[in-house]
């Protein structure tokens, strides 16, 4: 391997690292705020029933669903100007 390569590949390394330094300190407060939390509370048990969703939750999946009629209705609409059949129904 030659000098070139070799300074490439160093350069490539230490980009990585850097991007890797930076990815980690993205996820660094969520791992602090989880070590804080006793054992019990980070992990899911088996034996608990599921949670009903949140108002939050269910307004979130009625806008999608909302979306998902907005975009199916427009596929329609596309279609019939183009005379041809848009989307996946």
């Amino acid at each position: 391997m030659d000098n070139s390569q070799r300074a490439l590949r160093r350069a490539a390394a230490e980009a990585f690292s850097q991007s890797l330094e930076q990815l980690g300190g993205c996820f660094e407060p969520e791992s602090e705020a989880m070590a804080a939390q006793p054992f019990e509370a980070q992990s899911v048990r088996a034996d608990s029933a599921p949670q009903p969703p949140t108002e939050t939750e269910i307004t979130s999946l009625q806008a999608l669903e909302d979306a998902a009629a907005d975009i199916e209705q427009l596929f329609q609409q596309i279609g019939r100007a183009t005379g041809r059949k848009v989307g996946g129904s």
